[in-house]
């Protein structure tokens, strides 16, 4: 067997190198034509609507009205604040008019308990200093977590995502969706559909105890037809 090389050097980097070996890759013979001028979509930019956000306010149940922001701040629109005291709501200025909802922290759904310390207990394994009696040594325990109750089910999900498309002027019928469900929550996530074909403009709801939404986001895009482009076609590309 030949010696092993001496990695850490320089010399005979050629023959350290990994062996090359040749790819062969055949087109297959169905492939579409892709010859004819392709559509493009825009998202046309524009301020958020009033009837937008008085939609949002009702589907979420915000109790407060939205507040401009400083376009130092990102602009769009905020309802509620960030330290978990109300509901929040932002939507964006840009042409996505990106939106995102969360409940009030302490009356989420997923809310967690943190640690307590045990009272203090008597133990004769732990060694402790003069000034700290053992029979004071104190130790943490955590709650073991819980799942909510009343969790909806995967359809019970998708029903509920519905009616809060609906009460935004949206039609489910228009989204790919995508759901999920556990004992812990559930999740349904809706991609529009352009002229039948999925994209990436995502509307998502999560879901906990007696179905409350535990957070939520989407967009309110304009999608307008844009201009056509031309394309080679799949011979001219593989050539």
């Amino acid at each position: 067997a030949p010696a092993a090389s001496d990695m850490s050097s320089s010399a005979g980097m050629d023959e350290k190198m990994m062996w090359g070996y040749l790819q062969n890759f055949t087109a297959a013979t169905d492939l579409p034509a892709l010859d004819s001028n392709a559509r493009s979509y825009t998202l046309t930019a524009g301020d958020v609507s009033t009837d937008s956000l008085n939609a949002l306010t009702t589907a979420f149940g915000l109790t407060e009205d939205f507040v401009a922001q400083d376009a130092s701040q990102g602009g769009g629109y905020l309802s509620g604040n960030y330290d978990g005291t109300t509901p929040t709501m932002y939507v964006g200025s840009d042409p996505m008019h990106y939106w995102s909802f969360s409940p009030v922290w302490d009356e989420s759904s997923i809310s967690s308990r943190p640690c307590m310390m045990e009272d203090a207990v008597v133990t004769t394994d732990v060694p402790t200093g003069d000034d700290v009696p053992a029979s004071e040594v104190a130790t943490e325990i955590c709650a073991e977590p819980v799942a909510p109750e009343n969790v909806p089910t995967k359809a019970e999900a998708e029903e509920l995502f519905a009616t809060t498309v609906s009460a935004l002027g949206a039609n489910v019928d228009d989204l790919v969706i995508d759901s999920y469900a556990d004992e812990w929550g559930a999740n349904v996530n809706g991609y529009l559909k352009i002229d039948g074909v999925r994209s990436s403009l995502t509307w998502s709801i999560g879901y906990g105890a007696n179905g409350e939404i535990s957070w939520a986001s989407g967009v309110l895009a304009d999608v307008q037809d844009g201009a056509s482009y031309p394309r080679i076609g799949t011979t001219a590309a593989l050539e």
